[in-house]
């Protein structure tokens, strides 16, 4: 991984990472808030939120997901190296 890019997550909003994401760091340890994952359609994939207080939760990303937030929550993404 080239690096790690830490970002705090508007509410409401629906974000799409970088398209070099190989992984989405959700921190629960320090934060109160949830993600709520879709696909291009809005279909909802998945969440991770306070089941998860007191830890640090990687997600496995691909291009076609998005994010959105709710609460207050930071999110790292871990980008691919470059020509990777």
């Amino acid at each position: 991984c080239e690096s790690i890019e830490w970002t705090t997550l508007p509410r409401r909003t629906r974000i799409k990472p970088p398209s070099t994401a190989v992984a989405v760091i959700v921190d629960v340890i320090h934060n109160q808030g949830a993600i709520h994952i879709t696909d291009d359609d809005r279909t909802y994939i998945d969440m991770v939120g306070t089941e998860f207080a007191g830890h640090l939760v990687v997600v496995r990303w691909n291009r076609n997901l998005w994010l959105r937030g709710s609460g207050h929550i930071e999110v790292g993404y871990v980008l691919a190296k470059e020509g990777k």
